[in-house]
């Protein structure tokens, strides 16, 4: 069980990094990203570092990452878009350097 949850945090961690990655290529080229694809990688994140504080299984990322998408697509509408404060901070966080 225990390679199971390292193979599924491993999986998770690729996937933060990856759309963490996007954002910065999309930045870099100049096209830009929606705020529903930096809230999403957002959640990603959050997610990523709460679970281990937490103690909570990697087996939670099987429905903690899809909720992160439909809460990430949410957030162009009320009350969802409060998360566009912390999102605007993480962009810029991920872009440092570009």
């Amino acid at each position: 069980m225990e390679i199971v949850e390292l193979t599924i945090y491993v999986i998770a961690i690729f996937l933060a990094l990856a759309w963490a990655f996007g954002i910065r290529t999309y930045t870099k080229r100049g096209t830009g990203t929606t705020m529903a694809t930096i809230n999403t990688t957002m959640l990603f994140f959050i997610s990523l570092i709460m679970l281990p504080i937490l103690e909570l299984s990697a087996l939670h990322f099987l429905w903690i990452y899809p909720v992160s998408v439909v809460i990430g697509m949410l957030s162009l509408s009320p009350p969802f878009s409060i998360l566009s404060y912390p999102g605007r901070i993480f962009a810029s966080i991920v872009c440092i350097g570009l």
